[in-house]
């Protein structure tokens, strides 16, 4: 059985090319040299040429020597294996295998081992191909299951529900029972760069629940013959938050420090009303799919804001 050497194509094409140029060797230098003896012999015997005559013997004898030599090659080479294979069991395991590869190797048998090889390696990749198919169906069935599990926790009129429930930490938000919980600590740090690349259901960075009842209500406003629009900036990260708190240095309350608006975790939007009718109605409403105006009704450091829009139950974990 031929193995570690001869498992390679590249190896065997190496040592076939090797063996090859051996032959040649083996043929070709001891026929040159005795060419140039045929023509010293020539040159001192028939032509009457006088060279030393040591010195002429010395030269042939010299290029018989290394013609025979030079044809022993391969058999100098299988004598030095098995030499070296008989000081221990390693060496003869290696040796017999590389002089069974070097006597087998052709350009045959490294075609069959490249086909073999290039076999292979079509069977790695289409099991590579058929886990990532396997891994992509995955994926498709938690995202169904997750998508189910949105509906679910959705009243069927689009309103409310105090159960709904998702403890994936989406903007290092999640809900439970209803209650949207934000980590403590700097916002607008975490904010998705692409999206619906990073598993959102939305384009905007918006908390996908919070989200949903934004649209649920803009649905409603909608049937009862009201529009609003919302920001596209879902998740404002710190440093556009420190921007929009330089812009407002002049008004204060009008923008959060850096680092403390829930812009930053995605569980706020800024509305803008089509009409005041609209602005009391979206206001009126809000409640009923768990929205309120938390910066409204109320003195914030002297500033109002009847547009920006959160979760009610939104509390700090």
């Amino acid at each position: 059985m031929l193995t570690l050497f001869c498992e390679n194509a590249g190896v065997v094409r190496i040592l076939y090319f090797i063996k090859t140029a051996i032959m040649i060797m083996q043929f070709v230098i001891p026929i040159g040299l005795i060419i140039t003896i045929a023509i010293d012999l020539y040159k001192n015997l028939i032509m009457g040429i006088t060279d030393d005559r040591y010195s002429v013997v010395k030269k042939i004898s010299t290029k018989i020597f290394a013609a025979i030599l030079i044809f022993l090659i391969p058999t100098i080479i299988n004598l030095l294996f098995k030499i070296l294979a008989s000081t221990n069991a390693v060496s003869n395991y290696y040796s017999d295998n590389f002089v069974t590869c070097y006597n087998e190797a052709s350009i045959e048998l490294a075609n069959r081992l490249q086909q073999a090889e290039d076999l292979k390696l079509e069977q790695e990749e289409e099991e590579e191909r058929k886990q990532t198919l396997i891994e992509a169906e995955v994926y498709r069935a938690k995202l169904k299951a997750l998508q189910e599990s949105n509906l679910k926790n959705q009243n069927s009129d689009g309103t409310y529900n105090p159960n709904l429930t998702d403890l994936n930490k989406q903007n290092g938000v999640y809900v439970q029972n209803g209650v949207f919980y934000k980590p403590k600590g700097a916002s607008g740090k975490n904010c998705p760069s692409n999206p619906t690349k990073q598993g959102y259901r939305n384009k905007y960075g918006y908390n996908d629940h919070f989200f949903d009842m934004l649209i649920n209500l803009q649905k409603a406003a909608k049937e009862a013959g009201y529009t609003f629009t919302y920001s596209t900036h879902g998740c404002r990260s710190y440093n556009d938050q420190v921007a929009t708190a330089k812009k407002y240095a002049n008004e204060p309350g009008r923008a959060a420090k850096p680092g403390n608006s829930n812009h930053g975790w995605g569980v706020a939007a800024d509305l803008d009303f089509g009409s005041s009718k609209a602005e009391k109605w979206v206001h009126d409403h809000a409640k009923e799919y768990g929205l309120h105006f938390p910066l409204y009704g109320k003195n914030y450091k002297g500033y109002q804001e009847p547009w920006h829009i959160e979760p009610i139950n939104l509390k700090t974990y």
